[in-house]
């Protein structure tokens, strides 16, 4: 018993050594942190996506409005100067209904001062003005004359 004692206790005496040593032998090293708050982006729409008047046919249509066109969507963007953006459309499309007939307006494009993926950079000064919206509003055959409209979300981030 005496010999199992001294062994337990040579066992524990070596463990706290042990321990310890990797103590003494440690290093630390202190390091900083940052975090930046950006400016809050903010957009305001200075024309709605319009599509030209379209008579009615036997056949579906295709009608196209291109970011450079007159009747594409234009944005104003505002945020943190120099920063890059990216803008997209939260839906993949809308439906449009009046009656019967649901046109479907979809295939989003970007163009103005943004590039054709979306992305664009903040003047110095924070803004990005002129930014454009094109679509695609697929028309059914025979639609039901009238207005149509939907409502999309036009979001931007910052990259």
């Amino acid at each position: 018993m005496k010999k199992l004692m001294k062994r337990l206790t040579f066992v524990m005496l070596t463990g706290i050594a042990l321990t310890f040593a990797g103590v003494l032998h440690a290093a630390d090293e202190s390091f900083t942190t940052s975090i930046q708050i950006l400016t809050a982006l903010s957009i305001t729409e200075q024309s709605a996506l319009l599509f030209p008047d379209t008579e009615a046919s036997s056949s579906s249509q295709a009608v196209v409005v291109a970011p450079a066109d007159s009747g594409a969507a234009t944005f104003d963007i505002a945020g943190q100067g120099s920063e890059g953006i990216t803008a997209s459309i939260v839906e993949n499309s809308v439906s449009m209904v009046n009656g019967s007939t649901t046109i479907t307006v979809a295939s989003f494009t970007f163009g103005g001062s943004l590039a054709s993926s979306g992305t664009g950079t903040l003047s110095s000064g924070g803004s990005l003005n002129s930014c454009k919206v094109g679509a695609t509003a697929s028309i059914p055959a025979n639609p039901g004359a009238g207005t149509y409209s939907g409502t999309l979300t036009f979001r931007v981030v910052y990259n």
